[in-house]
């Protein structure tokens, strides 16, 4: 599989059309009426993929997380042994350690990060959670983009938020006196994106998510987690409305000012009274050392999915100071040998932090990091994958005139039921030197954008 921009491919007047409209809509561009999604740079278009490009990509990043459960599965039975075998760092308030391990529950939501390498896919992480950033705001800008294009060779992917509503409402059992009641949660602290810090901001955000989900058939409640409690038979309860099922947009662990109302939901979700989406078990997919287990697993698979995992799954390797010394001295050497195409990563760490590249240390320097970090966590060594770099028109703070910069990107899909619906792009930040050789995200001053979809030409009439 390789994939490319289309952009190139797009007639050229459409082409200038667009970004004249789209840098005269600069002052009113939606992504800055967005909390944590305002920034300085502005990229002017959206990456332009072919529709059946699109539909590969997500069937590919679906397989390779289905690989990942049965990695998982060959190691633990219960969210709780996963949990334990992966030394989790952070304690996960909604965690049902008993809870099996099932793989309709655990791939229903993901947005794996993946990087393209001469136009190959590579996928470097799973995010399996209904936490992930960008719900909200890849639809709002799949939306502008399409309103700016005058064309029919355009078209916005499937909305994330509609997808997953409809998902819900496929999924989720009925009420005996109707369809579920659906809980979209807020709470004192607000969100983990600057200007989600009260609760009525965190309302107004999750409020698109809350009609989405009427509009799907289901009855939704929004409610603080300081209102929930339960009965006598552990049954949740927001105010006097019962819960039947609770959205998750958040991380557990990360919650305060809750009063009480994380633990009811914990209470009622042990007792099987509440259907959460997803539950913490989720997030424990997340964890790099899954993926390099899928390596260590690779003489288990049939010889596609081997091509499959060799092809688009950088070589990833566990690093623990619980392994035989052997063992660990053994990774320790080629982790020094192939110092130069090695990138160091928390096993457990997300948003790009203790992301460290071998290239960019002295061999010393580098074993004396790698084994300050084994003393705190475990960490996975993962194959360098160089970026494709894109060519994306800017504007940027205090010019007026459009500008283009040599980038690199992270292409997420978001896969919610088996469908894959919006992305989510993030490009270096421009002028970037040397571009694509550091972690690509919002702590590093990444840019975000999206997706939209290049539909087929209309056959052209058949001669007589």
């Amino acid at each position: 599989m390789r994939i490319h921009d289309q952009w190139r491919n797009l007639p050229a007047s459409s082409r200038a059309r667009f970004l004249d409209d789209r840098v005269a809509a600069a002052h009113r561009w939606p992504a800055h009426e967005l909390p944590g999604w305002r920034q300085p740079w502005q990229p002017l278009r959206p990456l332009i993929l072919t529709e059946d490009a699109a539909a590969g990509l997500g069937r590919l990043a679906t397989r390779l997380i289905h690989l990942a459960v049965d990695a998982c599965l060959r190691r633990a039975r219960t969210a709780g042994e996963l949990y334990d075998l992966l030394r989790y760092p952070r304690e996960l308030p909604l965690l049902d350690r008993g809870r099996p391990l099932d793989h309709a529950e655990l791939t229903a939501c993901a947005r794996p990060d993946i990087l393209l390498q001469d136009g190959t896919p590579r996928l470097l992480e799973l995010n399996i959670s209904t936490a992930i950033a960008g719900t909200r705001a890849v639809d709002v800008l799949a939306s502008a983009y399409r309103d700016l294009w005058r064309g029919p060779e355009l078209g916005p992917p499937p909305s994330v938020i509609d997808t997953r509503s409809a998902h819900l409402a496929a999924t989720l059992p009925p009420a005996a006196d109707g369809p579920p009641r659906l809980l979209i949660p807020t709470w004192t602290a607000g969100g983990r994106l600057p200007g989600l810090e009260g609760e009525a901001a965190l309302r107004a955000y999750l409020r698109p998510s809350a009609d989405s989900a009427v509009r799907a058939g289901l009855r939704v409640i929004q409610a603080s987690l300081s209102e929930l409690r339960t009965d006598h038979t552990e049954t949740l309860h927001a105010g006097p409305d019962r819960v039947d099922a609770m959205l998750c947009p958040f991380l557990s662990d990360e919650v305060s000012d809750d009063d009480g109302g994380l633990a009811a939901v914990r209470r009622a979700a042990l007792a099987g009274t509440l259907r959460l989406f997803q539950p913490d078990a989720t997030s424990l997919l997340s964890a790099k050392a899954v993926l390099a287990w899928i390596h260590e697993d690779i003489g288990l698979l049939d010889a596609t999915d081997r091509l499959l995992v060799r092809e688009h799954l950088p070589h990833t390797t566990h690093l623990s100071r619980h392994h035989p010394a052997d063992t660990l001295a053994g990774r320790l050497s080629t982790a020094a040998r192939d110092r130069e195409r090695l990138v160091l990563k928390p096993s457990c760490g997300h948003g790009g932090q203790g992301v460290v590249f071998g290239r960019d240390l002295g061999p010393s320097e580098w074993l004396r990091v790698l084994r300050a970090e084994l003393e705190q966590d475990d960490v996975v060594l993962q194959e360098l994958v160089p970026a494709d770099i894109l060519r994306m028109p800017f504007l940027s703070p205090g010019r007026s005139v459009p500008h283009d910069e040599d980038v690199a990107f992270v292409l997420s899909p978001y896969l919610i039921g088996g469908r894959t619906c919006g992305f989510l792009v993030r490009h270096d930040a421009p002028a970037a030197a040397p571009a694509g050789l550091k972690p690509i995200n919002m702590a590093n001053s990444a840019f975000c954008n999206t997706v939209m979809l290049r539909r087929p030409s209309p056959a052209a009439p058949a001669e007589r």
